[in-house]
């Protein structure tokens, strides 16, 4: 059992490496997706949900800026935002959606952003509550900053507030 663990680890660490050579060749864009894909589906096959968050976030990281995949990125950071709220993890689940957003919101996907960073907003209000109730207060009022700026994305791309 061990072994074929760490075949499959090792599999999917030869992917990335590809995808990376990839990226930094500027090669095809759909080719990184894949082979990132790959890996994520190969580390979440382990139970090694870290490493399928970084396999997801790649693809993020890596084509962000390139409109032409602006819903495979964000259906990785959508996919990474999923584990880390499997996990409970509210603040990393909230950011990754933020990443979401920018990213549609680069591509014009103006619902779809909105979408995301009500989403956003609702996990950093929660993570606030938490602090909050904690008595964590500088952490809840970092939140509540992060939800501010979310609300305020939203109102800058349905043209409510310039």
């Amino acid at each position: 059992m061990e072994l074929t663990v760490e075949m499959t680890e090792l599999t999917a660490e030869i992917l990335l490496r590809k995808a990376d050579e990839l990226l930094a060749d500027q090669g095809n864009a759909g080719d990184v997706i894949h082979l990132c894909q790959a890996a994520a589906v190969l580390y979440q096959s382990v139970g090694r949900l870290n490493l399928t968050i970084a396999a997801l976030m790649k693809i993020g990281v890596g084509l962000q800026d390139n409109v032409d995949f602006y819903q495979e990125v964000v259906e990785a950071y959508k996919g990474a935002a999923s584990i880390y709220e499997h996990e409970g993890n509210k603040e990393a689940y909230s950011a990754a959606l933020i990443s979401a957003a920018i990213v549609a919101q680069k591509a014009q996907s103006i619902s779809l952003a909105t979408d995301l960073f009500l989403k956003a907003e609702e996990g950093y209000k929660n993570v606030a509550d938490a602090y909050w109730n904690q008595k964590k207060y500088e952490l809840a009022w970092d939140n509540m900053q992060l939800a501010y700026r979310c609300l305020k994305s939203i109102l800058i791309n349905t043209g409510t507030l310039e």
